[in-house]
């Protein structure tokens, strides 16, 4: 085998047949790629196959046929060689042998059947006796464009015939990449590459509005779930739309990935928002029953109309990764009626869920669950859901109030609701609008969620007054919620918050035990609200709350102390001064915002923000604010604030309102 030496010797003799000594030999190879000769007859084998060695002496030959098997030699030390044309690999590493090792390497014609065989990439490696004392690597290469159809290539993997069966090697890995698989084993025999095929969809049509029976929603979920993978729920209902499908009972959970695609039915599309939606699926026959509930993750429901279900509309528990798009819940088809049952909306306690999208065809409408005051639109128990792009609390449109008591209630940890990809000025892509909503816009009791580049209290243009009770609240009611983000601190982040029925956004502590800290409020444009911009109530006591030398006091936000602003003046710039009063030794960001009126107060919103600076204060608590700020947008007789926020996260109210002059 290659690396491999063979010492030929070649006798001279005369013609009648006597040994003939002193003569020169010159030596040959027939094919020098897989074996070279010296001088002296030492054949080396390079690769694998067939040569012929020749002798020449005084014009007479002699011929000598090698075969040099693939494989390798593998030796204490360790060793790590290729064969196969590079599709094979060994790795033996220090120990594996106790002697020189030779192994042997071999295309497998006809290796033992398997439904996830890979065919052409099975290899005989020998001696089959042949055991290591420490787990070598064998690696495995296929072609491109060789995997069967429907193979998973990131399940690849290298196994081993037992003598049974094909087992998978420990340590199984592969890079689709370079193609290859590799894991490890310390026996040679039969070898090969296996990867299962991903599961055939089932395609099941719903062709009837009837509660059961064949046709029906209910026994195509029901022939979904006993169908393992991914299936597909098409609908088909003969005659001019929309449909309304009408359970009498609980509709069965959907236990097994499936989609749920009401587009199909004709005359159905989501290219245009308002929406044309042909399946409505109504519960007010289902008793105290929730909608549909997704519950073995993976699935998509989309282009449905969902309403008059006693609990949610639409849930899902168990396993997460389910998308929701294209959707009425709790309006009618027309998306500009409540036809709401008596809980929310969508009720999520499942994670790494997608509501929405940043595409128009992906947009929800979530609106009209109004019946209690703890009725909420879009309910996220669950962590890393993701909500995008949606209309919540108003007509389709967006533009006549269409409310849910609360538009989004985040009780879970690390979501989002937005993003940055929406164009300036106007609600789109990652904007979720929100507004109409009774009590609030959104309400926040878990920790470390984002809400950013959101229209909370406005329609889609930013202009209308379709405000919330509140536009976000942060509430420490049976938690502590810590380290939420109102906002943000880079381009599209800030979110709109205004024409709300009291506070822009309130964070509140409705215990000792609950202080709410680290919820930074950045960036946002804040304005004509009914109360406070943005105000920290501590003990359920809402209102400008004092400062306090050195910042002692504690709250929520640890009640962190806002900026006082001493001059505003414009000349090419905006020109700010002030002073902190804090906590000492500790840097702040300090954010200013121009705004053409004041709250009765005296304190400012925000309705246009300008810009920060970073300022430290000295070991008293006392730090001075010096800012130049550009002036666009800023008039004379506009009013200046600003809000102080720690590192931690925790922002103060606005500050007293300077009027620039």
């Amino acid at each position: 085998m290659p690396q491999q030496t063979v010492q030929l010797a070649a006798v001279t003799r005369d013609a009648g047949g006597a040994v003939l000594t002193g003569r020169a030999v010159a030596w040959s190879p027939g094919t020098p790629a897989v074996a070279s000769v010296s001088a002296a007859g030492v054949v080396t084998a390079l690769s694998s196959g067939a040569s012929t060695i020749t002798a020449t002496s005084e014009g007479r030959t002699g011929t000598a046929n090698i075969t040099v098997a693939d494989g390798g030699f593998v030796v204490p030390a360790g060793t790590a060689f290729t064969a196969g044309g590079g599709r094979v690999a060994v790795d033996a590493p220090a120990g594996a042998v106790g002697a020189g090792s030779a192994i042997t390497v071999a295309a497998l014609a006809s290796p033992p059947a398997d439904p996830d065989l890979i065919p052409g990439n099975a290899w005989t490696l020998g001696p089959a006796s042949t055991t290591f004392a420490q787990p070598i690597t064998v690696r495995l290469t296929w072609i491109a464009n060789s995997l069967p159809a429907g193979t998973i290539a990131e399940q690849v993997r290298v196994h081993r015939w037992d003598g049974a069966a094909w087992a998978p090697l420990a340590n199984g890995s592969v890079d689709v990449g370079t193609r290859t698989a590799s894991g490890t084993t310390t026996a040679l025999g039969p070898f090969a590459l296996l990867g299962p095929k991903a599961p055939t969809q089932s395609t099941f049509m719903v062709t009837t509005t009837a509660d059961a029976g064949a046709g029906s929603l209910r026994q195509a979920i029901l022939d979904a779930n006993a169908t393992p993978g991914a299936d597909l729920i098409h609908f088909n209902i003969a005659g001019a739309g929309p449909h309304t499908i009408s359970p009498l009972s609980p509709l069965p959970v959907i236990s097994d990935p499936a989609t749920i695609d009401g587009l199909t039915q004709p005359g159905a599309s989501c290219a245009a928002w308002p929406a044309t939606l042909q399946i409505e699926i109504e519960g007010s026959m289902t008793a105290f029953a929730p909608g549909p509930t997704l519950t073995g993750g993976s699935s998509t429901i989309r282009g449905l109309v969902i309403n008059r279900f006693f609990s949610y509309a639409l849930g899902s528990s168990g396993a997460g990764h389910n998308v929701i798009e294209c959707n009425y819940i709790g309006t009618d088809v027309t998306g500009t009626q409540a036809r709401a049952g008596h809980g929310g909306g969508i009720s999520l306690s499942s994670d790494s869920n997608q509501i929405g999208g940043l595409l128009p065809n992906q947009r929800n409408l979530v609106a009209g669950h109004d019946e209690f005051s703890s009725a909420v639109g879009i309910r996220l128990d669950g962590s890393a859901n993701v909500v995008q792009g949606n209309v919540i609390g108003t007509s389709a449109n967006g533009l006549s109030p269409l409310g849910n008591s609360i538009g989004i209630g985040i009780n879970g940890h690390n979501n989002l609701v937005g993003g940055t990809e929406q164009d300036v000025g106007v609600c789109n892509r990652s904007c979720n609008l929100v507004s109409g909503n009774a009590v609030s816009g959104i309400s926040i009791g878990g920790n470390h969620n984002i809400v950013q580049g959101n229209f909370i209290g406005t329609d889609p243009a930013g202009g209308l007054n379709l405000g919330n009770g509140a536009g976000v609240i942060i509430a420490g009611i049976l938690a502590n919620p810590l380290g939420n983000q109102v906002g943000g601190s880079h381009a599209g982040a800030g979110n709109r918050i205004a024409f709300n029925g009291t506070q822009g956004v309130r964070i509140i502590a409705h215990s000792a035990a609950t202080q709410a800290w680290n919820n930074a409020v950045l960036g946002n444009l804040i304005f004509s609200n009914g109360a406070l911009g943005l105000d920290l109530c501590p003990a359920q006591t809402c209102g400008v709350t004092a400062n306090d030398p050195g910042d002692a006091d504690t709250g929520p936000n640890t009640l962190q102390n806002f900026p006082v602003l001493t001059a505003a003046t414009l000349t090419g710039t905006l020109a700010v001064t002030g002073t902190l009063n804090s906590t000492a030794a500790t840097t702040f960001r300090i954010e200013f915002f121009a705004n053409d009126a004041l709250d009765p107060s005296g304190h400012g919103e925000g309705q246009r923000y300008l810009g920060f600076v970073s300022v430290t204060t000295d070991g008293s608590g006392n730090a001075a604010i010096a800012a130049a700020l550009p002036a666009t947008g800023v008039a004379i007789g506009n009013f200046i604030t600003a809000t102080a926020t720690d590192a931690a996260g925790n922002t103060s109210e606005f500050s007293m309102g300077r009027v620039v002059q």
